[in-house]
């Protein structure tokens, strides 16, 4: 992504970033869940784009979507929102270079809003590099549910809003209660069973509303 130039706007951007201290564990076996078609599935995952040679965002994006509902509505969330357009990819330094498992950039340009979602992949446990995609991710969610910006200072200033008194306090990132929450639910649908998801519950709880569906006409007739 470093010759896009919309990631080199320094002080416009908007940096999202996850340093909570993740506990280390091993993926419980896939349960036995109705599983998702796969065209559905690749449909889901078109919501992210991740270059293709990544192949552990692939990975991770893939195993998430297959075991979480709330995950597959968050991708459905993002395909409703065609103003928003969100970018995954690993890195092999995030943590050392930032002190950062995952981090979220925002920056709007010509009535989009671009997302650049990172996440450490230093460690051998999985299981904070899934989280951190959550977390990222959820905050690419919450962005869909907002009024849409017209410009960077303005979703800025409706994050600034959501963050109250859950500032996170480090330098030039902010941080919404919303994402852990989601992470919560997410990873527990991962290692046990679940068949409905949760996140327009959890939104509804940060009083944010989903993007709907949009009403196409029935020419079938």
């Amino acid at each position: 992504m470093d010759h896009n130039p919309l990631w080199r706007l320094g002080a416009a951007l908007i940096v999202l970033a996850n340093v909570a201290t993740l506990t280390a564990q091993t993926p419980a076996p896939l349960p036995n869940q109705a599983e998702t078609p796969p065209i559905e599935l690749e449909s889901l995952l078109s919501a992210v784009t991740i270059v293709e040679d990544d192949l552990l965002a692939q990975e991770w994006t893939t195993v998430l979507a297959r075991r979480s509902p709330t995950f597959r509505d968050m991708l459905r969330a993002l395909l409703r929102t065609p103003h928003l357009r969100v970018t995954l990819l690993s890195k092999t330094d995030l943590r050392r270079t930032t002190g950062f498992a995952g981090r979220g950039t925002f920056v709007t340009h010509d009535g989009r809003v671009y997302g650049l979602l990172e996440f450490d992949r230093s460690r051998l446990d999985p299981v904070p590099q899934l989280r951190a995609i959550v977390h990222e991710l959820a905050h690419a969610v919450e962005i869909a549910c907002l009024p849409v910006p017209e410009e960077t200072a303005e979703l800025r200033r409706q994050l600034e809003e959501r963050q109250g008194e859950y500032a996170a306090g480090f330098l030039n990132a902010l941080e919404t209660p919303f994402p852990n929450s989601v992470v919560r639910i997410v990873m527990a649908e991962h290692d046990a069973r679940s068949d409905t998801g949760r996140l327009r519950a959890l939104a509804e709880t940060f009083g944010l509303k989903l993007p709907e569906v949009e009403a196409v006409a029935d020419t079938s007739k």
